[in-house]
C-alpha cells in the first residue's frame, strides 16, 4: 500500500523543512552561502536532468523544481541579507 499523505500535510512538512533550512543557513559564513548558492543551481539540473532521463512524471518533475527552486530563493535572500 502506497504511503499517501494529505495536501495540508505535505504543506505542514515543506513549510517545516523551510524554517529548519533558513535556521541552518543563517549559521554559514557569507562565503560558504555563495559557494552553496552556485553549486545547489548546478546540482538542481543535474537531478532535474536525470529525473527526464528516467521518465519521471511531469508531475514529479514540476515538483522536484519547485522545491529545488525555492530552496536556491532561500539560499540567496540569507545570503544577500548576510552580505
Amino acid at each position: 500500500m502506497k504511503n499517501e499523505m494529505s495536501l495540508a500535510q505535505l504543506r505542514g512538512q515543506f513549510i517545516a523543512g523551510n524554517v529548519l533550512l533558513e535556521s541552518l543557513l543563517q549559521a554559514l559564513p557569507v562565503e560558504t552561502l555563495r559557494t552553496l548558492y552556485a553549486r545547489h543551481e548546478t546540482n538542481a539540473r543535474e537531478v532535474a536532468e536525470a529525473l527526464r532521463r528516467a521518465n519521471r512524471s511531469q508531475e514529479e518533475l514540476d515538483a522536484y523544481n519547485d522545491f529545488s527552486l525555492n530552496n536556491q530563493v532561500v539560499i540567496g535572500r540569507i545570503w544577500r541579507n548576510s552580505a
